[in-house]
């Protein structure tokens, strides 16, 4: 039910705004200069810097255009509302095509649900949805590849968009053969080969391919937001805490404790939702030379509250906020793609066995830079050896 929820409204949502033709109401704003450019036409000869100025306004109010539609599409697909079936889906801005309004991209979260990847072009949008999740494009270069599969079936499509809308340029798929998965004496799995309808060996569907689409080139989104943050992208062409500013605190408290002294100063422990604001928070630490301390942020385990889901923020006056997958993937402490945070649970300096539901931002020597782990609540009574080097992070909105 899950994945039919996510798909129906997606679909539904692209029928609205996308497949109906009618153009979309423009911002105030974007009318209120069309309005003195109309004015300025009666009284002013167009000249060299009317032209350039003229071209300016244009380009703003497209841009003003294409953000509120993909706002006005997101929202129809639940708003700023986290929770029930949008807890999974995530956001990206690419660009595909060589023009500079970027492609939103949909990522249910879940293989059954795919991808939706909108592009926009004059007040429309178009969809493309994905066979599974797995996807990667050529920058500006006007070309992305669906390349998926499982259990010995797999596939590239390879699409463009023309005129504002998707096109399919090629396919080719592999698979076992008829009896059932084959290997070659080193183990490899032999598969039989389709390109565009017809039967070709390896060598043969590795240039079909490589003929239309460069693998070598391909990149996936670098960042993914959850719907919060990417309606705040659209809404304010920024991340919702890019105004805002932190403190570091090196105090030797627990996570209620620096929960209950964040409030008191008037701010709260802070929320990192998006990879941004992670940065900033980085850099602050290193300019104050704090890279010793383990710093505690706004988040913890929701089951310790009886709530339904584990690790989310805290978000003060709001509640909790879900950590979609793709957005928190490289917050939390890994080893070589290999994710050892959270474990939930740890073992004490004199060996004992302990819950952890909180979150710290720890420093890595060997990556230069903070990653996620969770914690006990009283970090000095698990791990004596800390005293000194512990601290919370305090956050204010403005």
């Amino acid at each position: 039910m899950k994945y039919a929820g996510i798909i129906l409204a997606l679909t539904a949502c692209t029928l609205l705004l996308g497949g109906c033709g009618q153009e979309e109401e423009r911002p105030k704003r974007a009318q209120r200069i069309e309005e003195v450019e109309q004015e300025e036409e009666k009284h002013q000869k167009p000249n060299v810097k009317d032209s350039s100025e003229t071209v300016e306004k244009d380009t703003a109010r497209e841009e003003d255009t294409w953000r509120s539609v993909y706002a006005a599409y997101l929202e129809m697909m639940g708003g700023g509302d986290s929770s029930g079936y949008f807890e999974d889906v995530t956001f990206s801005l690419i660009y595909v095509n060589n023009d500079d309004v970027p492609e939103l991209v949909c990522n249910s979260g879940v293989e059954a649900g795919g991808c939706q990847i909108l592009t926009y072009q004059n007040g429309k949008i178009d969809t493309l949805q994905t066979s599974r999740l797995y996807f990667d494009y050529l920058e500006k270069g006007n070309l992305l590849c669906n390349s998926d599969g499982k259990m010995g079936y797999y596939y590239d499509v390879v699409y463009r968009i023309q005129d504002g809308k998707w096109q399919f340029v090629a396919e080719g798929d592999y698979h076992d053969p008829d009896g059932g998965p084959v290997q070659d004496e080193e183990g490899n799995f032999i598969y039989q080969y389709t390109w565009e309808g017809k039967e070709v060996s390896e060598e043969e569907y590795q240039r079909g391919l490589a003929t239309v689409y460069d693998k070598e080139k391909a990149q996936t989104p670098a960042v993914y937001y959850d719907m919060g943050e990417i309606l705040s992208v659209l809404q304010t062409g920024h991340h919702s805490s890019a105004l805002h500013f932190y403190e570091l605190v090196v105090e030797d408290l627990t996570w209620r404790e620096a929960q209950t002294a964040c409030e008191a100063r008037g701010g709260y422990l802070a929320t990192i939702t998006s990879a941004e604001e992670r940065e900033a928070i980085e850099a602050q630490i290193e300019e104050e030379g704090k890279t010793g301390i383990s710093f505690f942020v706004g988040a913890n385990n929701g089951q310790i509250d009886q709530e339904p889901f584990g690790y989310s923020w805290i978000e003060p006056g709001k509640g909790r906020r879900a950590m979609p997958y793709l957005v928190y993937n490289g917050f939390w402490a890994e080893d070589n793609g290999n994710y050892l945070e959270p474990s939930y649970h740890g073992v004490t300096e004199d060996g004992r066995e302990v819950e952890e539901d909180y979150v710290v931002l720890m420093y890595s020597r060997v990556d230069k830079r903070y990653y996620m782990y969770d914690v006990p609540d009283d970090i000095l009574d698990a791990a004596p050896s800390y005293k000194g080097n512990i601290g919370y992070i305090c956050e204010y909105d403005k």
